[in-house]
Parts: structure tokens; C-alpha cells; sequence
């Protein structure tokens, strides 16, 4: 047999070098984008939670000023609720129909998290209005 036929021609060489890396580099490219995935689904779980801690601290400010309203108590109040800020706002009138004063009280609760402008900042307002009807 001859050795000539036996060789490879030159320009074959090295083909499956630039398969390799081809490879490698599909592959690298592929691991990239599942840990981007990965990081941007725990982003978006985090804020869901602080959204929900948020709506949660809230509304137990608007139910602590609610129960000040009733007691005849109307006045901001600053509470700070596991890391929360939650401001609560009461404005009050009385109206008189028929001759009977009866109260109406406008209760909002707002509960931030975090600095604005920050990828963990999260902000809730709930409101309520009370009435002492007789």
C-alpha cells in the first residue's frame, strides 16, 4: 500500500481543534445565560416577598390607626415594623346631620422598604375611612 494514500491532506488539520472550541464556547455561552436566568428569577422572588412584607407591615399600621381613630386619637404616627418604615396619616372631620355630630375619621398607612431608586425598594399605602355613625 502506498504511504502517499495514506496521508491526510494539509488543509484537513486541526479541524476538530476548531470543532472543540466551537464547543467549548457554545457551551460556555450556555452556562452564562442559566446563571443570568438563575440570578434574575431570584431577583424577582425577592421583591415579590418584600412586596408582600410590605402590604403586610401596611396594613398593621392602618389597623393601629384605625384603633387610635376609634379611641378619638387622630395624629401621624412613625412606626418601624421588622425593617420597616410605616408612616400613618389620619385626618378627621365631624359633620353634623340632623342635629347629630358623628365623626369621620381618613386613616392611610404607607410602608417602605429600602432606598428609592434601588433594586430593593418596595413601597405599600392602604386606606381605610372609619365612621362613628350613631
Amino acid at each position: 500500500m502506498n504511504t502517499a494514500a495514506r496521508r491526510q491532506p494539509r488543509r484537513e488539520r486541526g479541524f476538530a481543534l476548531i470543532a472543540a472550541l466551537f464547543l467549548v464556547i457554545v457551551v460556555a455561552l450556555l452556562g452564562i445565560m442559566a446563571v443570568r436566568i438563575g440570578i434574575s428569577q431570584q431577583h424577582a422572588t425577592n421583591v415579590q416577598l418584600l412586596t408582600a412584607r410590605a402590604t403586610a407591615a401596611a396594613t398593621s399600621g392602618l389597623e393601629y390607626g384605625l384603633a387610635r381613630a376609634a379611641l378619638g386619637k387622630c395624629a401621624a404616627t412613625p412606626l418601624s415594623l421588622s425593617g420597616f418604615s410605616v408612616q400613618v396619616k389620619c385626618v378627621g372631620s365631624v359633620y353634623v346631620v340632623d342635629a347629630v355630630p358623628y365623626s369621620v375619621f381618613r386613616i392611610t398607612a404607607t410602608a417602605s422598604f429600602g432606598a428609592y431608586g434601588t433594586a430593593q425598594f418596595v413601597q405599600r399605602r392602604v386606606e381605610r375611612t372609619l365612621s362613628t355613625l350613631p
